[in-house]
């Protein structure tokens, strides 16, 4: 029971929280994601308004973000000309394009050979002079990075040092739970049917336990009381049998140590009534062991006492 406890509630605990840190895990994402779209958004908004008469002089650059100091960006006019750049992509070719007819933007040959991977690509179409141009931002994605790699560290790491930790803990309250319950086993296993008067250790809780514990002590004295019942009764049956068993007996070796002289008739008439008597107190015994199992139904009836105090005289 300690073991399945322990393995059942570790496999929950680490469910759990797999689940809740993959659910922390998309928020932060999103969250992540949310931020870094907004600060391409007001960048964009920065370059689209710098560059609302038209005009992009040369070697003159875009100015950089206020938000985002990583971010760089191109200008495209409709036929990929770059008509404008950030200072650290100055005279270089156009390092996105659109596919016609789409609206994402696609990774030149150009932007291969100089833009990292973990990029974020935020495109804006505006209007500069009267023409249409599409602001192409960049920017790396360093916060996604850092959550990825501290929920990784959680699920490598964090996650097994939990298990271990609740798993511990769970098999020390299981055990500490189902300590009474090992001493009640341990005290029914020295209760014998020679000595039912030993009972079982109570933990004193009104919990499934401490009841189970007075449910085997009152299952111990029911048990030890109709061992004492069944004792009396062998007891009062080997007391009142050896009297008319005794006298049939002892009347039948007079008569066979003297067999020419011995009243038979005599002797065969107290046997009879050595045997009656006998029949009678098998009859009682059997009430009485009614009695002791409480199956006896009480019921009252006058008693001769001079025919009683006879019938015991002559016994």
């Amino acid at each position: 029971v300690r073991t399945r406890v322990t393995v059942v509630a570790g496999l929950a605990l680490t469910a759990t929280v797999v689940l809740g840190l993959l659910v922390m895990y998309r928020l932060q994402l999103n969250s992540a994601d949310s931020t870094l779209q907004g600060g391409l958004r007001i960048y964009a908004t920065q370059i689209e308004q710098s560059v609302a008469r038209g005009t992009f002089p040369r070697p003159r650059p875009l100015p950089a973000s206020i938000l985002d100091p990583q971010a760089q960006a191109q200008v495209l006019a409709p036929d990929g000309t770059v008509l404008a750049a950030t200072r650290n992509l100055a005279g270089q070719p156009a390092l996105y394009t659109f596919a016609p007819g789409s609206t994402t933007p696609v990774r030149t040959q150009a932007g291969d050979r100089i833009l990292p991977n973990d990029l974020t690509v935020y495109p804006e179409h505006a209007t500069a002079g009267g023409r249409p141009v599409t602001i192409i931002i960049t920017t790396r994605t360093y916060l996604q990075s850092q959550i990825k790699q501290t929920f990784a560290w959680l699920l490598a790491i964090g996650v097994p040092v939990l298990l271990v930790l609740a798993c511990g803990t769970v098999w020390l309250v299981t055990g500490r739970a189902l300590r009474p319950v090992e001493q009640i086993r341990a005290a029914v296993t020295a209760v014998t049917s020679a000595d039912l008067s030993q009972r079982v250790p109570e933990p004193g809780t009104d919990d499934e336990i401490g009841r189970l514990a007075r449910t085997m002590n009152d299952m111990l004295a029911r048990l030890d009381d109709s061992a004492a019942r069944q004792r009396r009764f062998v007891a009062d049956a080997s007391h009142e049998l050896r009297s008319p068993l005794t006298a049939i007996r002892t009347g039948l070796e007079v008569g066979l140590s003297h067999p020419d002289r011995a009243p038979w008739p005599q002797i065969a008439h107290r046997a009879v009534r050595q045997s009656q008597r006998l029949e009678y107190l098998i009859a009682e015994l059997l009430v009485l062991a009614k009695a002791d199992a409480y199956q006896l139904a009480a019921r009252r009836q006058p008693v001769d006492l001079a025919a009683l105090l006879a019938d015991l005289a002559a016994a």
